[in-house]
């Protein structure tokens, strides 16, 4: 973990509220699976740094707070489980940045002898088990399992419409704001 980021306060596409999230900076020593390229990667001192977005955050005396957020502590190690969103939902802004799966548990810290520990302590793995638990992995990755779950709920909501237990008109609202997310993004309303 490098440094904190700025805070955002973010508007989403589908009108609710806006909440505050906050950008952390992360340093890469590894990647077990997936790429980097493309997202927002800046040079800090000759290393490659980029953004883990989570909700919560404070400015001007009005915070968004989340008790699934990880703390980080600078300077310390951590193994990610990182997924991009694609599109304008769930809050997500234009510009490469990631999020936790699981919110805190997607971040296990790393031990003096490189182990990595899960957030609660219950569990401790080796890099030569991350790598294997890797290797045997469905290739799907955690955005494209994102929008499939996405897809997945619309097609619940429309099994509810032919049965009776939901309105049409809920069922094309829900289309509408999948529509609109899947082709705009959220707006930053204030940096703090």
């Amino acid at each position: 973990y490098v440094q904190p980021g700025e805070t955002l306060l973010i508007q989403p596409v589908n009108g609710g509220a806006p909440l505050y999230y906050t950008d952390s900076y992360f340093k890469i020593d590894q990647v077990f699976r997936g790429e980097i390229n493309g997202i927002d990667t800046k040079a800090n001192n000759g290393e490659v740094v980029f953004a883990v977005r989570q909700l919560g955050g404070s400015d001007q005396g009005a915070a968004t707070v989340s008790d699934s957020s990880a703390v980080f502590k600078q300077g310390e190690s951590y193994l990610l489980f990182l997924y991009a969103i694609p599109d304008g939902s769930d809050y997500n802004t234009e510009g490469e940045h990631f999020y936790l799966v699981s919110g805190s548990g997607g971040a296990w810290a790393v031990a003096a002898d490189g182990a990595f520990a899960k957030p609660d302590g219950t569990t401790v793995v080796s890099a030569e088990q991350v790598q294997e638990a890797v290797n045997t992995a469905s290739p799907e990755t955690a955005s494209e399992r994102y929008l499939k779950s996405k897809e997945a709920y619309l097609e619940d909501l429309r099994s509810l419409v032919e049965k009776g237990e939901l309105p049409e008109e809920s069922y094309q609202q829900a289309v509408a704001e999948y529509e609109k997310e899947a082709t705009s993004y959220a707006t930053i309303v204030s940096k703090g």
